[in-house]
């Protein structure tokens, strides 16, 4: 059906073009830029709307004991208004779950045909931090964006953006790590939503982190030394955080 409209197209354009002693070419051209044109616009309508969508795919609690998800704890995130400390200590309340400043909930959510992830710790939201639902993403972002340092922008436009190796243990997380890198490249730390190691203890059951390793895929322009050097993350310590002195150094103190 596309090859006989193209057709059709092609003819109704040679036709009047000999009509017009024009041998049909430039009238060709001008029907092709106008189909180019409302195909452009179709195409922005309909990236439009998959921009502005966020959609919770799952909810997680973590504590020192579990990883836990299931349907019923998803269902009540979405109907709930915020997160907040009340919400917080509830939530682990209705399911029996102990709570410290250490324990975390994580949203895993869609947003322009990516997955990412945010995670809320106890300390946090007891501190005063608040997340709206349904989650405003371009709010979040923008927020997250003003923590950035001084000309710092780029590094998580182009040089954040790609992970090429990442392993727990010397488990392959690659795909887990860049759910968590986020919508800014940041692992969190520009909005505070800081992610502990001890969170992915959890979510792959392990007994004790040996190491976890992210490797970036662009290097990082020592401003100092005026060379390329890799950019590495290296944790082993359950308290520790996904961050690094390259990241630290990139959001305003």
């Amino acid at each position: 059906m596309f090859f006989f409209s193209q057709l059709f197209y092609i003819a109704i354009g040679f036709i009047l073009g000999f009509y017009f002693n024009s041998y049909g070419f430039e009238l060709i051209d001008q029907l092709i830029l106008f189909k180019i044109r409302i195909n452009k616009k179709i195409n922005e309508c309909l990236d439009f709307s998959v921009k502005n969508k966020c959609e919770i795919l799952e909810c997680i609690l973590i504590n020192e004991d579990h990883f836990f998800k299931n349907d019923t704890l998803n269902t009540i995130i979405k109907v709930k208004d915020v997160i907040d400390k009340d919400t917080f200590i509830d939530i682990f309340y209705h399911f029996q779950l102990e709570i410290n400043e250490d324990s975390g909930l994580m949203i895993r959510y869609t947003y322009n045909n990516k997955i990412n992830r945010i995670y809320i710790h106890y300390k946090q939201v007891k501190d005063g931090y608040i997340l709206k639902l349904p989650i405003d993403i371009e709010n979040y972002k923008k927020k997250g964006l003003d923590n950035i340092a001084e000309g710092k922008k780029f590094n998580f436009q182009n040089e954040f953006n790609e992970i090429s190796q990442a392993t727990i243990n010397d488990i392959d997380i690659l795909e887990e790590i860049n759910e968590m890198n986020g919508i800014n490249n940041d692992f969190g730390l520009l909005n505070n939503n800081k992610i502990l190691i001890k969170y992915l203890k959890k979510e792959f059951n392990l007994d004790k982190i040996d190491q976890l390793k992210i490797k970036y895929k662009n290097f990082h322009l020592d401003d100092e030394k005026m060379e390329l050097i890799d950019h590495e993350i290296i944790k082993k310590q359950d308290h520790e955080c996904i961050e690094s002195e390259i990241l630290l150094r990139c959001i305003k103190k």
